[in-house]
C-alpha cells in the first residue's frame, strides 16, 4: 500500500516514532520497571502524531453529545452483561464489596482518570492515523489497518508482561485480537460519524474503566477470563455485534449521500 506523496513523509515519521518508541517502555514495562510507565506508553501515539505532524491537530472538534452519551453508555452493554451473565452462572465469582454510592463514584470519576490516558491513544490512533487513511485509501483499509496495528501494538505486554494474564497465552493472544479489532472498528466509525476525537476517547476511557476498575473489582475466579474482559468470548460476541451494526449503518449512510 503505497501512500499518496503529500502525506508519505509525515505518516512514515508517525509510524516509526510510534513503534520505536512503544517497544522501547513496553521492553521497560515487561522487565518490570514502574506501573506508571504504562500512562507514558498510551501517549506515546499522541506524541508521535505531534512531531509527525509538526504540532498541528485538528481532531479536538465540537461533537453532538448523542455521541458523547454513546461512548458513555455502550460499555455498559458489551463489558457490564458479559460480567453480568458470568455473576448469575456463577454466583461465587461476584464480590459484594460496594454500595450504589461506590458504583456511582467509580463510574464518573474513573472514566474522568482514564479519559487522562486513554486520550493519549486515541489522538494518534484515531485521531490521525485512521482519520489520514481514511483521507487517502477510504473507510475498509483505514479501519483494518488501524484496528490491526492497536491489536499489534498491545503484543508485547500480552506475550512477555503481566497484561491480560488470567488465561494462557495460546488463547489470551487470539481472543484478545478478536475483542479489540472489533472495538477499533467501533472507535474508528464514531470518530468518523461525529468528526471528533472526543467520542472515541470517552469510549475508551470508559471500557477502561469499566472492565478494569469497576466489574473487574467485582469480580474473581479462575476461569472469568474467557467469559469476561478482553478476552471474553461473551464481549466478543457483543462487540462484533456492536461493529457489524455500526458499519453497516456508517455504509447506509454514505450510500444514500452519494444519491442525493
Amino acid at each position: 500500500m503505497e501512500l499518496k506523496i503529500k502525506n508519505k513523509k509525515s505518516f512514515m515519521t508517525f509510524m516509526v516514532v510510534v513503534i520505536t518508541l512503544s517497544l522501547i517502555v513496553e521492553a521497560l514495562i515487561c522487565l518490570g520497571f514502574p506501573s506508571w510507565l504504562y500512562a507514558v506508553l498510551m501517549w506515546i501515539p499522541a506524541i508521535s502524531a505531534v512531531i509527525a505532524n509538526k504540532g498541528r491537530l485538528h481532531c479536538f472538534r465540537r461533537c453532538k453529545l448523542k455521541y458523547i452519551l454513546f461512548s458513555l453508555l455502550l460499555p455498559f452493554i458489551y463489558i457490564g452483561i458479559p460480567y453480568i451473565i458470568v455473576w448469575k452462572v456463577f454466583p461465587d465469582s461476584f464480590i459484594n464489596q460496594g454500595s450504589i454510592l461506590y458504583v456511582l463514584i467509580v463510574i464518573t470519576l474513573g472514566t474522568i482518570i482514564s479519559l487522562l490516558t486513554a486520550l493519549g491513544e486515541e489522538i494518534g490512533l484515531r485521531g490521525y492515523m485512521f482519520t489520514t487513511l481514511n483521507k487517502e485509501y477510504g473507510l475498509n483499509k483505514a479501519l483494518i489497518v488501524t484496528s490491526l496495528f492497536w491489536c499489534i501494538w498491545h503484543l508485547p505486554l500480552l506475550i512477555w508482561g503481566s497484561y491480560m494474564n488470567t488465561t494462557p497465552i495460546w488463547y489470551r493472544i487470539p481472543a484478545f485480537i478478536l475483542c479489540i479489532f472489533p472495538l477499533g472498528v467501533v472507535e474508528g466509525l464514531i470518530t468518523l460519524k461525529s468528526n471528533s476525537v472526543w467520542p472515541a476517547a470517552i469510549l475508551h476511557a470508559t471500557h477502561n474503566n469499566y472492565d478494569q476498575v469497576l466489574f473487574g473489582q467485582l469480580t474473581y475466579g479462575e476461569k472469568v477470563g474467557y467469559f469476561v474482559s478482553e478476552t471474553g468470548i461473551y464481549t466478543i460476541i457483543l462487540i462484533w455485534f456492536i461493529a457489524v451494526f455500526l458499519y453497516l449503518d456508517v455504509s447506509k449512510e454514505s450510500k444514500n449521500e452519494k444519491s442525493i
